[in-house]
C-alpha cells in the first residue's frame, strides 16, 4: 500500500464552491434577458403551509435543492424595479433603513449559471410572484 500524497485531490477540488455570488448588472439583465412573470395565489385554508412566508421559504429551499444559489449581500432594490415592483422597491428601501440594513425577507434572487429567478412574497395580495429570466438567444 502506498500512503503518499494524493496530488490530484490537492490540485482539483472534490466539489465546487457553494456560493459564487454572480449576478449580471441590471443593465445587462434588461438588454440580454427576458423576464417571464407568474404568480401563485396563497390560500391559507387550502395550503399545507401556515403562512405565506413558510410557502415562500419552501419555494426557495426547493430551488436550493436543485442547485440554485442564493444571492445575498447586495442592494436588491434595483432588481426589484427591473421586476416591475417600483412601489415595492421604494417601500422596501425605507423599510430596509428602518431595520438597520437587515436583508429583505420577502424577496429572493437565485441563480444557476444563466438561469436567474426572482421570488417575491406579497402579503398584501396573498401571493408569491416568481420571475424566471431567460437569456435571449442572440446575446
Amino acid at each position: 500500500m502506498d500512503y503518499g500524497l494524493n496530488w490530484k485531490s490537492l490540485t482539483q477540488p472534490a466539489i465546487l464552491p457553494l456560493n459564487t455570488d454572480y449576478l449580471p448588472s441590471v443593465a445587462d439583465l434588461k438588454d440580454k434577458f427576458t423576464v417571464h412573470q407568474y404568480a401563485i395565489q396563497f390560500l391559507q385554508e387550502e395550503s399545507p403551509f401556515e403562512t405565506l412566508e413558510d410557502a415562500l421559504r419552501e419555494l426557495v429551499c426547493q430551488r436550493l435543492s436543485h442547485e440554485f444559489q442564493l444571492i445575498e449581500g447586495l442592494d436588491q432594490s434595483p432588481y426589484m424595479r427591473l421586476n416591475h415592483y417600483d412601489l415595492l422597491a421604494n417601500n422596501a428601501k425605507s423599510a430596509q433603513k428602518k431595520r438597520d440594513s437587515a436583508p429583505l425577507r420577502n424577496f429572493f434572487i437565485l441563480t444557476m449559471g444563466h438561469r436567474i429567478q426572482f421570488l417575491y412574497g406579497d402579503a398584501a395580495n396573498s401571493q408569491v410572484s416568481l420571475s424566471p429570466l431567460s437569456r435571449e438567444p442572440n446575446c
